[in-house]
């Protein structure tokens, strides 16, 4: 599939910003509000395109062999593109390949589009790009960034616009910090390259861009080599509080800029080889597989409940009272404030038997939350996890929230066996 860059109008000499980018020099082509399109080239005339062109290309095709997706039909090669356009006119007199061919466009013709149109899209639910990554067993991808329709980008727009208030008055010091550091751009989605330039010198963490759900031991053994898996999709425009699964803006805009603290991103790191740890310890039993799978699935709730009740919904302690620590605030228009100011909160300071034992609220605001004092407290706590993790208390614990899949707790069995292999 071929992916769009984001344009909202055009005018004069513009060029169009495609996968493939078009030179408008010649020839005239009316499209109404929300059409698609096929573009004919002629393949049999080749031209060079000149270094001073602009002409850039990210997809492409070429006149000997066309990218799937592309027909050829009397010496013609036929490119089918649709996207909800957002202008009404538009000039095609050349198009360019990845290798530097240029084409002449024969003709351009209308196609269905409403429908279409969804077809190039990085909507949480509704990317084709994804389920095909997915169906091919694809989790580490590339964001294809051209994918992103102006629907996505005007999501972006109008979840940071609403957020950066309540951050101001309710998030904690460190992320505040973080947002000025990465320069998120408060306009469109951002690039995880450009993210990445900024957050890697500070702390070596970087942002992963992955197909969807990741396997416990895979998510935590990524934080461990100071990977954060993150998602490329963004929510439905039109559903800005549904939140069916994580996007990319809970994780760039509500997790990432706490990675640029250096003790905070400490605290992901040894989390992260809790894992290793807890993974170890399976290889070295020598009980029955169901004994190991018990045991495993205890070790895995309370890994979960922790990084839930404080990676994700946490609180600390600062100078002028209790801020948001957790991305799942942080990334919440409604819950950010309702965490710190809601009278039907129960905050307590973080009890560790506590919080590896206590089951959460997975559809609902939670009714119960803990705050620690500062990040050192937090990694003490880390630690602790640890400890009692290889002393055999955390084997029994509590039933309950999270309701673990099969296959999370097969990832430390199935790392065992590859280790051992």
């Amino acid at each position: 599939m071929v992916g769009f860059g984001r344009r909202s109008s055009l005018t004069g000499r513009e060029p169009v910003q495609l996968a493939t980018r078009l030179d408008i020099s010649a020839g005239r082509v009316d499209h109404p509000q929300n059409a698609g399109w096929m573009i004919y080239v002629d393949v049999s005339a080749q031209h060079s395109a000149r270094a001073d062109s602009g002409l850039h290309t990210h997809h492409g095709f070429s006149s000997r062999t066309p990218r799937p997706g592309v027909s050829t039909w009397n010496g013609w090669a036929a490119f089918g593109l649709a996207r909800r356009m957002h202008f009404n006119e538009v000039r095609y007199p050349l198009v360019v390949s990845p290798r530097g061919e240029a084409f002449h466009v024969l003709r351009v013709e209308e196609t269905v589009s409403a429908q279409s149109a969804q077809q190039i899209s990085l909507t949480t639910g509704k990317a084709p790009f994804i389920e095909e990554a997915r169906a091919d067993g694809r989790l580490y991808i590339e964001q294809p960034y051209e994918m992103y329709t102006e629907d996505n980008h005007e999501a972006w727009r109008v979840l940071y616009d609403r957020m950066y208030e309540r951050w101001d008055r309710y998030a904690n010091s460190s992320f505040l910090g973080g947002l000025e550091r990465l320069r998120i751009d408060a306009t469109a989605i951002p690039k995880l390259e450009d993210v990445n330039r900024f957050l890697a010198p500070l702390t070596g963490f970087k942002a992963k861009p992955v197909s969807g759900y990741v396997p416990a031991f895979v998510f935590f053994d990524c934080l461990g080599r100071r990977e954060f898996p993150t998602t490329i999709t963004i929510r439905d425009a039109a559903r800005l509080d549904y939140l069916p699964e994580p996007d990319i803006f809970h994780d760039v805009a509500g997790h990432v800029p706490m990675h640029t603290d250096p003790e905070f991103a400490n605290v992901l790191a040894r989390f992260g080889a809790c894992a290793s740890t807890a993974a170890d310890m399976i290889r070295s039993d020598r009980g029955s597989s169901e004994e190991r799978i018990r045991r495993m699935t205890g070790i895995l709730k309370a890994m979960a409940r922790f990084f839930w009740f404080t990676i994700e919904f946490g609180l600390v302690k600062e100078r002028d009272g209790l801020k948001a620590l957790g991305s799942g605030l942080l990334s919440s228009y409604g819950e950010l404030e309702h965490s710190v100011r809601s009278d039907s909160v129960q905050r307590y300071p973080v009890q560790f038997e506590w919080i590896i034992n206590q089951s959460f609220e997975v559809f609902h605001y939670q009714p119960l939350l803990f705050w620690v004092d500062s990040f050192e407290h937090l990694f003490d706590l880390v630690i602790q996890l640890e400890q009692w993790m290889v002393q055999g208390k955390l084997d029994n614990a509590a039933p309950g929230e999270p309701a673990l899949e099969d296959r999370d707790v097969a990832s430390f069995i199935e790392y065992e066996a590859s280790t051992a292999a």
